[in-house]
């Protein structure tokens, strides 16, 4: 079966009911084709999105082969309704609803299994892997190759890649947990039982291929209690996520004090608004935070200025003090009355001996600053594919020629 709104296209199969193609329309990989969510791992190892894990094995086995039915039909407002379901005639029935809205990114689901009249609670999987990763360590630091779980506890968004279950390949997670699923830097596959998590499970599965081991990542969600669930499969977008009021936009990691990243993100906006050219908006709004600092950055570069002057200016009887003290150096009394000296020196000159660690004030002051713009232009899926001019093309990448950071040098090295 194929459901298709405006922003995906997703294939289910009928056996196991589960996904085995889930792509977002509105985004495109590197290779230029419509991005592909379902890796290719998962066909290769037999686990799927949506695939069911109880605690009995062979029931597992038994309803990932089972061939369910499967009935499309229209939803309100729109929206689109799929229905599995599968009896064994002996007990066993599982169900499976999906709602999928013309344009939201949010699925509804609700998931319902018993067998002998007594109900049956499932693990949900996610995987085996995400997106257009290899399950390989990225070879030129590419943050778009990076899988990792993503999953809220207590109010506080948590990370696990590959690295974390290489010795153990599975790993479990108490709950309570609001929300797992698998992420990479710019999209996430993330499920949200109604009533929580009682504990999420991680696994690395393994993938030989051309002589190399691959490792790709699958969580699986247990479920506390109930039968709804939400499923949201898309970009990160932390404003399009925190309009959803589910406490998802936490994925998206601003750093230290995200407060300044998102009131910076907020400017860039409405600045690239104007332009239309997310290169000239960072180049605009540089130059914003630089005018907001050049007060401050200008006092500080004249009162180290003369400081230098008066340090200039006194160095040869500082350096006469010690030269009458040099054969005394290692007698302690000696050497603090030499201090002294250079202390008085400073005192009768006007001179604060620290008055050259206050250029640093500025670059303090003006450090959570960059440090938020850093994030934000690391993080902000805008950036994605997006061109600035001439053969920049993907501002979410390096310079393919390295011409930027060598005119960066240049231009440090003139201004100094």
């Amino acid at each position: 079966k194929v459901v298709e709104t405006d922003l995906y296209r997703i294939r289910f199969e009928n056996r196991g009911a589960r996904v085995v193609s889930w792509v977002l329309k509105q985004y495109r990989d590197d290779q230029g084709k419509p991005l592909e969510l379902v890796s290719v791992a998962a066909a290769k190892v037999d686990r799927h999105p949506l695939d069911l894990e109880f605690d009995d094995a062979k029931v597992t086995e038994a309803l990932r082969r089972a061939m369910y039915l499967a009935e499309v039909s229209p939803g309100p407002d729109g929206s689109t309704r799929l229905l599995f379901h599968y009896a064994d005639g002996s007990g066993t029935e599982i169900t499976k609803r999906l709602e999928f809205r013309r344009s939201s990114y949010l699925v509804t689901m609700q998931i319902q299994a018993q067998r002998d009249g007594k109900p049956l609670v499932p693990t949900i999987l996610l995987g085996s892997g995400f997106g257009t990763e290899s399950g390989l360590p990225p070879s030129n630091g590419d943050r778009n190759d990076i899988t990792q779980v993503a999953f809220s506890r207590e109010g506080k968004v948590q990370h696990r890649g590959r690295d974390a279950l290489r010795n153990t390949h599975q790993q479990n997670e108490a709950g309570p947990i609001l929300w797992a699923g698998l992420e990479d830097h710019y999209f996430a596959a993330l499920l949200l039982p109604g009533t929580g998590a009682e504990a999420i499970q991680l696994s690395l599965d393994p993938l030989i291929e051309e002589g190399r081991e691959k490792q790709f990542l699958t969580v699986g969600v247990r479920p506390r209690d109930g039968t709804g669930y939400k499923l949201y499969v898309g970009p990160k977008d932390r404003q399009l996520l925190a309009s959803l009021n589910l406490g998802l936009e936490g994925i998206v990691n601003y750093g230290f004090l995200p407060e300044i990243a998102q009131a910076l993100f907020f400017l860039l906006r409405h600045i690239n608004q104007a332009t239309t050219n997310w290169g000239l908006s960072i180049i605009i709004l540089t130059l914003i935070i630089r005018l907001a600092f050049f007060p401050l950055t200008h006092k500080s570069s004249v009162s180290m200025r003369r400081t230098q002057e008066k340090m200039k200016r006194i160095q040869p009887r500082i350096e006469a003090i010690k030269k009458r003290y040099h054969s005394m150096k290692r007698d302690m009394a000696n050497r603090q009355k030499m201090n002294e000296e250079i202390m008085a020196l400073y005192a009768k000159e006007g001179m604060n001996p620290l008055a050259s660690m206050t250029g640093c004030l500025p670059l303090l002051l003006q450090l959570p600053i960059l440090w938020g713009f850093y994030n934000l232009l690391v993080n902000a899926i805008e950036l994605r594919h997006a061109p600035f001019a001439l053969w920049i093309d993907d501002l979410s990448k390096k310079d393919p020629y390295y011409i930027t950071p060598i005119v960066m040098g240049i231009t440090m090295l003139i201004q100094q």
